[in-house]
């Protein structure tokens, strides 16, 4: 499932049940978070008024705009620093009264997420946080892998040696009982990106991350997990901005052995860059 509907895309969806007045709300909201339809990206970094905007609109008591209204929370938490304090005093309460009144479907899923994100943003030792993604490595609760495929994400976040030893601990798991081969798969991949990282990328060189980059592209031994980390190399030259990765992201567009789905999220990037 997709965390982001952008507006032409809600309103075939809901069309025509939906009204004028929740498309406009929509939109509005869309506005006060910087949400770039189409793209799933969120532009404004944190503010109390946006914030107050998606908390607001969660006390519609429209049904479609609270469902889009979480789908955009959702994103607004992975993407924008919230201040610990007002994700446990402000969104978690907001959450919790959808979670105890009468929900299910999308809604139901939708708000356990969000409160499964900011469950983890909110502890404050490193200890309980690589408990909470361990726990959670076995995690099916809605009967898909997301909440598995968030620890992992979250464990490369962390990026250090305990997170490694998670990692690599659940992978060893493999050996000895049937693990889904996308499970294991972002798990190398997760392994792969932390040692990158601890081998200083964000300070390498034009050349040096161009090599590495090129490494993963030509491997076409394990394409799905070579593309899920050149994937998250490309973020980490998005995220910076300099000069140097902006012209490395140009350069592996005209790459002939770069995944096409690839080649988009770096046009995205540049594109926002402009």
């Amino acid at each position: 499932m997709s965390f982001l509907l952008n507006i032409e895309a809600f309103a075939t969806k809901y069309s025509p049940d939906v009204s004028a007045i929740t498309m406009q709300n929509i939109s509005k909201l869309h506005d006060a978070i910087g949400y770039e339809s189409g793209a799933g990206f969120i532009s404004k970094t944190y503010s109390r008024t946006s914030l107050d905007a998606i908390l607001m609109s969660l006390d519609s008591g429209d049904v479609i705009q609270i469902e889009q209204t979480l789908y955009l929370l959702l994103g607004y938490i992975k993407q924008v620093k919230i201040p610990r304090n007002e994700l446990k005093t402000m969104v978690k309460p907001k959450i919790d009264g959808l979670l105890v009144s009468n929900i299910d479907g999308n809604m139901k899923i939708l708000s356990d997420r969000v409160d499964w994100h900011i469950q983890y943003l909110i502890l404050t030792k490193k200890k309980e946080r690589l408990e909470f993604l361990s726990e959670n490595l076995e995690n099916r609760r809605d009967g898909t892998l997301y909440y598995i495929f968030e620890s992992i994400n979250y464990l490369v976040k962390v990026g250090n040696k305990g997170a490694l030893l998670v990692l690599q601990r659940k992978l060893d798991e493999s050996k000895n009982r049937s693990i889904s081969k996308k499970i294991t798969n972002r798990i190398v991949a997760a392994i792969e990106k932390i040692n990158i990282l601890q081998s200083g990328f964000d300070s390498w060189d034009y050349s040096k991350k161009k090599e590495m980059i090129n490494r993963y592209v030509k491997d076409i031994e394990n394409k799905k997990v070579n593309n899920d980390i050149v994937g998250w190399m490309v973020d980490q030259l998005g995220t910076s901005g300099s000069k140097e990765d902006n012209q490395l992201m140009r350069e592996l567009l005209n790459s002939k052995d770069l995944d096409l789905s690839l080649k988009h999220r770096i046009k995205d990037k540049l594109n926002r860059r402009n």
